[in-house]
């Protein structure tokens, strides 16, 4: 645990534009748009497909090719979420609902949700102030 501010040697020489802390983990994005994750990782909520914890930043292998642009960290035993220059979001979990014999089975879900695009916002549904 840090009390005052110390270099993050794994992200050392990395042009990071944007950081997202949950209660026990963290996430970072370069200017490239990769998204690095590191921390508690119950639920699979760094993206890895795993719920192990990572103790130094590792990039989000699920999303090479894509350019992240924004990540959110939950508190708690939140997911995670983040969003692509494309409008793609991606939501990181695990669902432990589905059990084999007497284990659990935990089963990275990576939801893709479509593009926001083309929605208009209409203010006269808006509530009064």
């Amino acid at each position: 645990m840090c009390e005052i501010p110390t270099l993050i040697q794994g992200l050392a020489g990395k042009q990071v534009t944007h950081i997202s802390c949950g209660s026990a983990y963290s996430a970072a994005i370069t200017q490239s748009g990769d998204l690095y994750m590191w921390g508690r990782g119950n639920y699979g909520r760094l993206g890895s497909g795993a719920s192990d914890d990572v103790l130094v930043p590792t990039q989000v292998t699920s999303l090479k090719g894509q350019k992240v642009i924004d990540v959110a960290c939950g508190s708690g035993d939140a997911q995670s979420l983040c969003v692509t220059d494309t409008g793609i979001v991606c939501q990181f979990e695990v669902d432990e609902n589905m059990a084999l014999n007497k284990f659990w089975s935990y089963v990275l879900l990576l939801f893709i949700v479509q593009p926001f695009t083309h929605i208009k916002i209409d203010a006269t549904h808006a509530p009064s102030p």
